[in-house]
């Protein structure tokens, strides 16, 4: 497989070659299908005309490309003289277009139904927007995307997931995307006084991308909210008008995947209406409007991933758009038109009057040229760049076969092209003088780089190694300026692009993000020296491996599940693996030591407890398994007429962190199967007091508890650290009665900031909050509850 260059730091260098998104980033799209009105994913539009959705594709007759992507804000011509010439020269303004039909599913089988696929059109032809094409999984698992160009073409789950291939002229490809187990996100919606917020928009960023994502699901009537498969380095928030949405809350920062995570939306926002024009005061209709932060270098308001998510509209027929629910601050307005220059300004808004603006989009300017190599030879695929590199305001596009390309839209006057190519060494650049009406004429010459190919082997089992990363770069250079390729189903790869002198390469698990082996091997390549055969061992010599296959009820396999490992000689590390088909599963780069390994599969109790050692260069085959049937919780509830049940939430929590939801009806609730040991009931809901139950469970059978149910009174707490907040502060509480009893247990939690907050809610009584960290002793604070009583926050000290 051949690679590509990486272009940032080391962290993003990973997350970028994981997700395949090297060049083409970028942030919403039109959505060309729906879910059904029963569906609960459903996308509410922030904005307030319907005139500013897209129109469906489906009511364009055989569209030609530019008239698809028109519908989603790709450029086309317009009326304003801001776009010439002769583009039949190039044949590059109506490239074919063929349809795209994605089958998702989750790594279980199932229909990935409702989930939002992002595709990525990287086919020759005139210059497009950094704005994907989003369509809706239906109830059979199935993504149409209809009239895309032909070429390469990149879909991604904003979830997780990705699946390339090719869209053929005029027939339907077809391709297969399997969504990875992820992580189930649990959180609930919250307004500024702590209330649960029910219906509101949950929207998931794209990997690493705080600016690019969809809207996944919606809030409950007492504000929970769910979404599983979630996949690493992602952001969440959630939206409902009129008030602001909540703060991007980052994932990755999450001390416990299993917590809850809350998000408070904002106060009433502020509104902001106009009209886009061109330079004559015409409307224009169609155009595309952002608010907020679109991805681009340009962000003078706040670090990428802080704020709430950006907003897109499309102008109606008389140029007229309209936003609410917006930040009553400074924002960032960005538009674009097809074949206009973009423009971006700064607005201060205020929630006492919706503020009105104008906004004047000027002639866009043309440019083509030819991209050739040093031998004067074209090159096909290359990518031409106007702009910062991942914002709304760029314009990109890709050669033909012949090295052609042509990019419209763009400002006057002075500014700089690129043009860079997998097999070709850097960039090539020009500077540009443009005027509107006058198309220029712009060739680049890359120079074409020297490879290096081989093959990834797994020492211990002798077979290929599919799926791992391969990166390149000069050893006396950093080591995120290099190339990068992934291995194919043969554990082969080819590193392309790459210049003369010592390289180092290195190998890194697709899966974890790990290197396994910081540096592989040197080799000193020149152009005159072609590819290079070298075998890489990556595993078999400082770690080892531990394979194991599980078998449920009636002999048959599970189909899903995790096993894990987890370090009990004195070393804090755990690593685990997805079962396949079979129901087996094989952890390797395991570092020699003592492990406890865990089975977590739905209702069943998982295995039986076991150690086991790991030795360097071995594979321990544990052999098959047989799952435990476990046992389960009967909760009887009892409850005050007024208590409002209907927001009760129940869960299992086990004493190993571990926990599973207990649905209840009325006054009685029962647990899944759960695996035999210690834990605790907890009770948690809107108004509900708080509360933990601890509970044995036991193989085999229904371990019963007693909760009752009570009001609860809100008391908000705030830990305060010293300093900036630069390291991440882990620490714990826990909330207990006068007489001791636990009925509040967080003890892992994690920050980056100063300032930590918590709301709780308890029963009317005295109380007692533990807390403890490694900088500190444990701190006792009492505090008092009383019903019809505002309590002050509780300040705890943590210095």
């Amino acid at each position: 497989m051949r690679g590509r260059s990486l272009w940032t730091g080391a962290g993003v260098a990973v997350v970028a070659a994981l997700l395949g998104l090297a060049w083409w980033l970028g942030e919403w799209g039109g959505i060309d299908g729906g879910v059904d009105a029963g569906d609960p994913v459903v996308l509410a539009p922030r904005a307030e005309q319907a005139s500013q959705l897209p129109p469906e594709l489906d009511a364009v007759p055989a569209p030609s490309v530019q008239e698809a992507e028109a519908l989603v804000g790709h450029g086309v011509s317009a009326a304003e003289p801001g776009r010439t010439g002769d583009p039949g020269l190039f044949d590059l303004d109506a490239p074919s277009v063929g349809d795209l039909l994605v089958r998702a599913r989750f790594e279980d089988g199932r229909p990935a139904q409702g989930v939002a696929l992002q595709a990525f059109s990287r086919g020759p032809g005139r210059s497009v927007d950094q704005a994907p094409r989003v369509v809706r999984v239906d109830e059979q698992g199935e993504a149409l995307f209809k009239a895309l160009r032909m070429g390469s073409v990149d879909v991604y789950g904003v979830r997780g997931g990705e699946v390339s291939g090719q869209v053929q002229p005029g027939v339907l490809t077809e391709l297969e995307l399997v969504l990875p187990a992820g992580r189930l996100v649990r959180g609930q919606v919250v307004d500024p006084q702590g209330l649960p917020v029910g219906s509101a928009d949950i929207w998931l960023s794209g990997l690493g991308l705080a600016a690019q994502g969809a809207v996944v699901t919606q809030s409950d009537r007492v504000g929970y909210f769910a979404i599983e498969a979630v996949g690493r380095w992602r952001h969440v928030a959630a939206m409902q008008p009129p008030r602001t949405p909540s703060p991007l809350h980052s994932l990755e920062g999450d001390a416990d995947p299993d917590a809850l995570i809350t998000l408070a939306l904002g106060s009433v926002g502020a509104e902001l209406r106009g009209r886009v024009v061109d330079r004559r005061g015409a409307p224009i209709a169609g155009a595309r409007v952002v608010v907020g932060w679109d991805g681009g270098v340009f962000n003078p308001l706040l670090a990428p991933g802080t704020g709430p998510p950006p907003e897109p509209a499309f102008s109606g027929e008389d140029g007229g758009f309209a936003f609410q629910a917006l930040p009553w601050e400074q924002v960032m307005v960005t538009c674009r038109a097809p074949g206009y220059a973009a423009i971006r300004r700064l607005e201060r808004l205020s929630v006492d009057e919706p503020a009105e603006i104008e906004l004047r989009l000027p002639p866009g300017c043309e440019v083509h040229g030819v991209v050739t190599d040093g031998q004067g030879q074209p090159l096909a695929d290359a990518v031409v760049l106007w702009g910062e590199g991942y914002s709304f305001m760029d314009r990109r596009g890709v050669t033909d076969a012949h090295g052609r390309y042509l990019l419209d839209g763009l400002d006057a006057g002075g500014s700089w092209l690129k043009a860079t190519h997998g097999a070709c060494l850097g960039q090539a650049s020009v500077r540009l003088q443009l005027r509107p009406g006058q198309p220029g004429s712009y060739d680049l010459v890359l120079q074409r780089g020297a490879s290096l190919a081989g093959r990834v082997w797994d020492a211990v089992r002798d077979e290929p190694i599919p799926g791992w990363l391969v990166v390149a770069h000069r050893s006396d250079q950093q080591e995120n300026w290099g190339r990068d390729a992934e291995t194919d189903a043969s554990g082969e790869f080819e590193l392309v692009g790459l210049g003369a002198g010592p390289f180092t390469v290195r190998v890194v698990d697709t899966r974890s993000g790990a290197l396994p082996q910081t540096m592989v091997e040197q080799r000193d390549v020149t152009s005159a020296d072609g590819p290079l055969e070298f075998l890489v061992t990556t595993r078999g010599h400082d770690t080892g491996a531990v394979s194991v296959c599980l078998l449920g009820a009636e002999d048959q396999p599970p189909t899903a599940g995790q096993v894990m490992l987890e370090r009990i000689d004195g070393v804090s590390s755990s690593r685990g693996g997805n079962l396949d088909d079979g129901g087996c599963v094989t952890i390797d780069e395991l570092a020699a030591g003592e492990y406890a390994l865990r089975a977590h599969v739905a209702d069943t109790g998982g295995v039986p407890s076991m150690t086991l050692r790991v030795a360097p260069g071995r594979t321990t085959d544990l052999g098959v398994l047989r799952l435990l049937a476990g046992g389960r919780v009967r909760v009887s509830l009892t409850a005050a007429p007024d208590v409002p049940l209907d927001r009760l939430r129940l869960w299992y929590e086990a004493d190993d962190g571990r926990s599973v939801p207990i649905p209840h009806d009325g006054l009685a609730a029962l647990s899944p199967a759960v695996a035999a040991g210690t834990g605790a009931v907890t009770v948690r809901g809107n108004d509900i007091a708080q509360d933990r139950f601890p509970v044995v469970i036991e193989e085999g059978r229904d371990s019963l508890v007693q909760v009752d149910v009570r009001r609860g009174v809100v008391q908000h707490v705030a830990f305060r650290w010293p300093g900036s907040g630069n390291e991440r502060r882990r620490y714990g509480w826990r909330a207990q009665t006068h007489s001791g009893r636990v009925v509040i247990s967080r003890p892992r939690c994690m920050l980056d900031d100063p300032l930590d907050t918590a709301v709780i809610r308890l029963a009317p009584g005295n109380y007692e909050l533990i807390v403890w960290s490694a900088a500190m002793e444990e701190l006792r604070v009492p505090f008092k509850l009383a019903d019809g009583v505002r309590n002050d926050v509780l300040e705890i000290d943590m210095d």
